[in-house]
């Protein structure tokens, strides 16, 4: 299974959803505005429950966020 998949959101027009399957976070975002339009929905995650603060969780998003971007540049430029 691919890391990231990209598809046309069924909800906003002009936008795109990406899916992390690694860390199970979609991203949004509209189409030629990736940096100021996109946000994160995280799906229920391994580090839910800890307090105070879940840094593996924080680190995991930057991750991804960084992966992801680097994966549209080179995969679809036309989008971002």
């Amino acid at each position: 299974m691919e890391r990231f998949t990209i598809e046309k959101s069924k909800v906003y027009p002009n936008c795109w959803e990406c899916l992390d399957a690694e860390y199970g976070i979609l991203y949004e975002f509209e189409e030629g505005n990736y940096i100021d339009s996109r946000h994160m929905l995280v799906k229920p995650h391994k580090y839910a429950e800890v307090v105070p603060t879940p840094a593996p969780l924080l680190i995991e998003l930057s991750n991804s966020a960084m992966a992801l971007t680097d994966w549209l540049k080179e995969n679809h430029r036309d989008k971002i």
